[in-house]
């Protein structure tokens, strides 16, 4: 609750590390708290364009998105995807944020890229097969069961599993699940 004295000491950060990204962040982070979009935003892209950390993109387009900008935030994400293509952090960042609003199609297609890299991934097949499942892509099942197999008894992978065989009709093997 002490903005003021947090802003402070971002500027110090900012100061001390004027090379790096981070302090930038912690202000972004800052305003964000209190939904302060315009200045958020405007931190997030200084950090951005110092350094171009994965972090800063993370944030700057979760602010975008935040704010409304969605168009400017696809843009935005399909030029860092296509400079930074081994960003899986902002990949991943990109197919939770899609999976939140409910846009299963496009979290699919990131969870998939993904687990090209990644295919023995459990949180990743899981994550996949959530999406996949809302989507009601028959694939869904798969992914989970595989997931369960590479981590077993793990409570968010068995949620993900159990709900799909009960969505499925295999209530009994569901309900152990779960």
């Amino acid at each position: 609750g002490r903005m003021p004295d947090a802003l402070a000491r971002a500027k110090d950060i900012q100061k001390q590390r004027p090379n790096e990204a981070v302090g930038f962040v912690i202000e972004g982070d800052i305003h964000a708290s209190k939904k302060d979009w315009p200045k958020a935003l405007a931190a997030y892209r200084h950090g951005l364009t110092l350094v171009g950390a994965s972090d800063a993109a993370i944030k700057t387009h979760a602010v975008m998105v935040a704010s409304g900008q969605d168009a400017e935030a696809e843009r935005m994400s399909a030029a860092w995807l296509h400079d930074h293509p081994t960003d899986d952090a902002f990949r991943l960042s990109l197919a939770e944020l899609a999976g939140q609003h409910k846009d299963y199609t496009s979290a699919m297609k990131y969870y998939k890229q993904l687990l090209e890299k990644q295919p023995d991934n459990a949180l990743l097949l899981n994550n996949f097969a959530f999406v996949a499942g809302r989507a009601n892509d028959p694939r869904a099942l798969e992914y989970a069961e595989k997931a369960n197999q590479l981590s077993p008894d793990q409570p968010a992978i068995l949620a993900t599993l159990g709900t799909l065989l009960v969505e499925r009709g295999d209530a009994k093997r569901g309900l152990d699940m779960l």
